[in-house]
């Protein structure tokens, strides 16, 4: 296990790391929201203040025209003279309070979008930034994942998003809480104190008792999704053989194991950040009958205890909101902290992207060649290739034969740049070729050709997704790879092909994927166990269609059946990652048949 993996997350580094994610342009945007909640602070005090004045002015309104600014503010206006000067402050009160809570709302409106927007900014640079490095992680670290966690990981910048809005809300939160407390302890310190430290201690206390609780609920919760993601994927990636083997209601079952489970944690992970509104509410309500009966106790007159009352009330009906807020946003933080760890350690782990740009192409003119090249794959116990070395003339067609394991398509992934060589080096032409830096202009038809659920000539022009369709040079591919049903397809090359080219057969989809090797003018045409799947009749014309094609571009041909091979100007035998024999098919392939008669037990390999 490694070392990410201990280490200890809190939402204020969760936060930095956010940050650290965020563009400058976020990062500016944050900044501005801070100043805009510590405005919103000081209309929240001054609310408060408006509505404690309005309370003396409704018990008290004489004792109001000893505030200097006050009176000044009242004479200034054109009240009709027959308005009692009682009735004057009770309206110059009111109103400004009504501007006043207009104002804050107006504000406080403008702060929620944009703590909205910032989180979904926020979420969209991290799911994006995740994304990029998938892309740009090495071809043989994608081999050891699951792509239906890959997938769920992308999924939860729902979950950063949250949480950004959570830690912003609860910034907010907190700005407004320090206002309403520093205004409530300079006018009345003690009484103050009384309320919101008993508030405080209940918060505490609420706090302590359901975080944990949320904590694990939400760890549950994970696993729950993760292992749901992973049964729905292969079940709708596999739904052909689960039909065959009448497997629908166990996947249906096992998809559905955790449905009770979840539904309760979940449940209880949703309610519990409620609790603290309950609880508070009525504990508040009940402090400030303590405050009033405490002010009747001291003597105090109706307008100082109608004052302070109004005032302690105003700032907690402000404040317990504001508390209930931020203890709400604490629990939330902590039911999306798993999330975020799992998440934030997956990121971490991630090995050093290397480059999106596509690489230079370089041209040869004679030759490939190997000299000396050796591979082993992570936690492999034998190497798949071994001190390996092989000429690849220019014009030829050079067939690969060899046993599942030999170490075939480990050789052709080496030519296509998916792999570095661990030692040893390729040359063109005698001289080194940097396969991470420049790339041959390669052709390349796998054995399980990857569709997009789009049109044909959108997959074939696959090479320059994203630019706009050549229609004629898609037609002219599709010649070449004598795909001679493309004229009964109901749209022609504008037919949408469907999710895996449901609309084709074997046979036409490996025509596809020829069509596809061949948009972009390639060099040198790999094919990769491309017909091992199909019929011999299928393979028969495919091949035929191959040996058309080598008068055009070089040929690199990996197969199983002896007879794609046999029109190969150069044949290569791998045996256990290292070049058994090589020369004339006429040569080799008697040689190989005599082994394939024999019992294979001890020629079984790892990788291929």
């Amino acid at each position: 296990m490694t070392q990410s993996l201990h280490k200890e997350y809190t939402p204020l580094s969760i936060a930095r790391q956010l940050y650290a994610l965020a563009t400058p342009r976020e990062r500016r945007l944050f900044w501005w929201l801070c100043l805009l909640n510590i405005i919103m602070g000081l209309f929240e005090i001054g609310v408060a203040g408006g509505i404690s004045l309005l309370g003396v002015a409704m018990s008290a309104p004489e004792s109001l025209a000893r505030l200097p600014l006050l009176e000044e503010i009242r004479t200034a206006l054109p009240f009709a003279p027959d308005i009692p000067v009682a009735l004057q402050f009770l309206l110059l009160v009111l109103g400004g309070v009504c501007a006043a809570t207009l104002l804050k709302n107006a504000l406080l409106g403008y702060i929620t979008w944009l703590q909205n927007y910032f989180s979904q900014r926020i979420a969209w640079t991290m799911g994006s930034d995740l994304f990029r490095r998938f892309l740009a992680a090495p071809h043989i670290w994608h081999a050891g994942q699951n792509s239906a966690e890959l997938l769920t990981m992308l999924g939860w910048k729902g979950y950063v998003a949250t949480y950004a809005a959570t830690l912003l809300i609860l910034f907010t939160q907190m700005v407004i809480a320090v206002f309403l407390l520093g205004g409530a302890l300079i006018a009345s310190p003690l009484l103050s104190c009384l309320l919101f430290v008993s508030v405080a201690l209940l918060a505490v206390i609420i706090q302590k008792g359901t975080r944990s609780r949320i904590y694990d609920l939400s760890k549950d919760i994970r696993h729950y999704d993760l292992y749901n993601s992973r049964i729905a994927m292969q079940g709708l990636q596999g739904l052909r053989e689960i039909t065959i083997y009448e497997k629908k209601q166990n996947f249906l079952q096992e998809y559905q194991k955790f449905i009770v489970a979840y539904s309760l944690k979940n449940s209880s992970r949703n309610t519990l950040p409620m609790l603290p509104l309950w609880v508070l509410e009525v504990a508040g309500m009940l402090l400030l009958l303590l405050v009033l009966l405490i002010q009747v106790h001291l003597g105090s007159s109706v307008a100082a205890a109608t004052g302070m009352l109004t005032l302690l009330a105003a700032v907690s009906w402000r404040l317990l909101p504001a508390a209930n807020k931020t203890m709400n946003a604490i629990l939330t933080l902590r039911s999306y902290q798993p999330s975020l760890e799992k998440l934030l350690d997956f990121v971490a782990e991630l090995p050093a992207p290397e480059r999106l740009d596509a690489r230079a192409v370089r041209h040869f003119r004679r030759e490939i060649s190997l000299h000396d090249i050796s591979f082993i794959y992570p936690n492999a116990e034998h190497a798949a290739l071994q001190d390996i070395s092989l000429t690849i003339p220019k014009g030829s067609m050079v067939g690969l034969i060899g046993l599942s394991g030999s170490g075939k398509s480990t050789l052709t992934s080496l030519i296509t740049g998916l792999l570095r060589p661990q030692q040893g080096h390729i040359c063109l032409d005698g001289a080194a070729w940097d396969t991470s830096a420049e790339r041959l202009n390669i052709g390349y038809v796998p054995q399980n050709l990857y569709l997009l659920d789009a049109t044909l000539a959108e997959n074939v022009a696959f090479s320059h997704w994203g630019e706009p369709v050549d229609e004629e040079r898609v037609r002219e591919c599709c010649r070449m790879a004598a795909m001679d049903f493309v004229d009964e397809l109901p749209e022609g090359i504008h037919t949408p092909l469907g999710e895996r080219g449901v609309r084709l057969s074997g046979g036409q989809i490996q025509r596809v994927g020829i069509a596809r090797a061949l948009y972009d003018r390639p060099e040198l045409l790999i094919f990769d166990e491309a017909t091992s799947a199909l019929d011999g009749a299928t393979e028969r014309a495919i091949q035929s269609t191959v040996e058309n094609l080598r008068q055009h571009v070089t040929l690199i041909v990996v197969a199983h059946r002896l007879s794609t091979v046999e029109g190969c100007d150069l044949l290569y035998w791998i045996d256990k990652g290292t070049v058994k024999m090589c020369g004339a098919a006429a040569t080799i392939l008697p040689a190989y048949e005599k082994t394939l008669q024999q019992p294979v037990h001890d020629l079984a390999g790892g990788h291929s």
